[in-house]
């Protein structure tokens, strides 16, 4: 929690452990401890760091 990644490092693995139909990665993402849209974040950062 809290910790900082850097462009291409990974930060998860997919799998197919437990009740699953096939491999996923859950992913989540909070900012200011509010949870918010993944996909729209990274998109809002890389569009900052273009």
């Amino acid at each position: 929690m809290g910790d900082k990644v850097t462009r291409g490092e990974v930060v998860g693995l997919s799998g197919s452990t437990g009740r699953v139909t096939g491999p996923h990665l859950h992913f989540s993402a909070k900012v200011n401890g509010i949870t918010v849209n993944g996909f729209q974040l990274i998109s809002i950062l890389n569009e900052l760091n273009d």
